[in-house]
């Protein structure tokens, strides 16, 4: 219907609602998987819904999706393969990552609501500029705290980036229209972020070039 170049239902789904989000993430998305299986996962904004202890999580989810009858429907198959996990607290900072001859990647150094999937992308530009960090060591024999303190400044202004854009996206799903406008923000911010890390590549003559035009100024 709308000339996309695969089915939407290949695709990560995600249903937002006032304080939470449900996600539907299919293995199988593609002619050569093997995985049949589905994570599932429902995210809720405690200080909007309490959490239920006096229910097993199994029940508090049935429960809970009880108010949407789309995502009742959809699910209403479905088996569950694992047992069923409640997490209390899921999100976690440092405010200090690097010391004397250590550092910490980026989900040890702090996890946010995984609405935008930004995990692997902040665990990789950790590593690339830490690895960048540890040959520069390897050849001034520094490796201390301060040597690395442009890893510390840049994974945690990720985290707390990362915090505020998915605190706002929670804000936003109370009204329809202001999530429509504040998607748009989101998507534009993504795609100047693709548009400039291949820019960079393109202008970057060596790995040094590149690395120097990622470095955040």
């Amino acid at each position: 219907t709308y000339h996309f170049p695969y089915p939407v239902s290949q695709g990560t789904l995600h249903h937002i609602f006032k304080g939470g989000w449900l996600w539907v993430i299919p293995f199988n998305n593609h002619p050569q998987a093997t995985n049949p299986l589905c994570s599932i996962g429902l995210q809720l904004d405690p200080r909007i819904y309490p959490q239920r202890n006096d229910l097993s999580p199994e029940a508090e989810f049935y429960e809970f999706i009880e108010r949407f009858p789309s995502i009742k429907a959809q699910l209403k198959d479905a088996k569950p393969v694992r047992d069923w996990m409640r997490v209390e607290r899921l999100q976690y900072s440092a405010n200090h990552i690097v010391g004397d001859r250590y550092a910490l990647l980026a989900h040890a150094a702090g996890f946010i609501d995984p609405l935008y999937s930004k995990g692997l992308y902040v665990t990789h530009a950790s590593i690339f500029l830490m690895a960048d960090l540890l040959i520069k060591a390897k050849q001034t024999g520094d490796y201390s705290a301060t040597a690395f303190a442009p890893l510390e400044t840049m994974t945690l202004n990720y985290i707390n980036m990362h915090d505020r854009l998915v605190a706002s996206s929670f804000k936003s799903w109370s009204n329809y229209k202001l999530w429509s406008a504040y998607s748009v923000l989101w998507l534009l911010g993504a795609y100047l972020e693709y548009v400039r890390l291949v820019i960079n590549r393109m202008r970057a003559k060596n790995r040094a070039d590149y690395i120097e035009l990622m470095r955040p100024h």
